[in-house]
């Protein structure tokens, strides 16, 4: 399969994307002007080719998953019926996943500039938090004491080990 792109004037096409290998090829496709990709729901996950030419990259999710893009488009969302990821479109970097067994989210959506995530589903919209000190801060919040060292080691693997909760106020949302 493959994903054309026409002069809308003239009737030509103007480019070609291939899927590559034996993949079935596009559910929906969209543009992101402002970084000059097209993307591709595909077979497996989301398939991202630059306008400019170059070779493309495949998303990794699952069985035909849906997706989103944000604004800027720099960063897609892809979901299924058990879990959400969020990527970089640039690297192809999976920067966040989240399991939901229990809920199905119909929608994602990457809003504002903060590329906020929020999720529709039966019962109601709900944000989720992907970037690390958010995470950490939600955490703090949430246990209503510092950690101890070997709770900062198992649970924030990376994060400074003298960071206190204290220092971290409980976001809002």
């Amino acid at each position: 399969g493959w994903v054309s792109i026409l002069d809308s004037s003239a009737g030509t096409e103007i480019r070609r994307f291939e899927f590559p290998g034996r993949r079935a090829g596009a559910g929906s496709v969209d543009f992101t002007p402002g970084r000059g990709r097209v993307l591709a729901e595909d077979a497996g996950g989301l398939q991202v080719w630059s306008l400019d030419g170059g070779p493309g990259i495949f998303l990794r999710h699952g069985d035909w998953p849906r997706y989103a893009v944000d604004a800027s488009g720099a960063l897609a969302v892809t979901w299924d019926s058990t879990r959400v990821k969020l990527w970089d479109v640039t690297t192809a970097e999976e920067l966040f996943e989240y399991q939901f067994p229990d809920r199905y989210f119909t929608e994602f959506a990457l809003v504002g500039p903060d590329a906020v995530l929020a999720g529709q589903s039966r019962d109601g919209m709900r944000r989720l938090r992907w970037r690390a000190p958010d995470l950490v801060r939600e955490a703090c919040g949430r246990i209503g004491r510092d950690f101890t060292e070997a709770e900062w080691v198992v649970y924030f693997d990376g994060e400074p080990p003298g960071t206190t909760c204290a220092e971290r106020p409980v976001p809002d949302g």
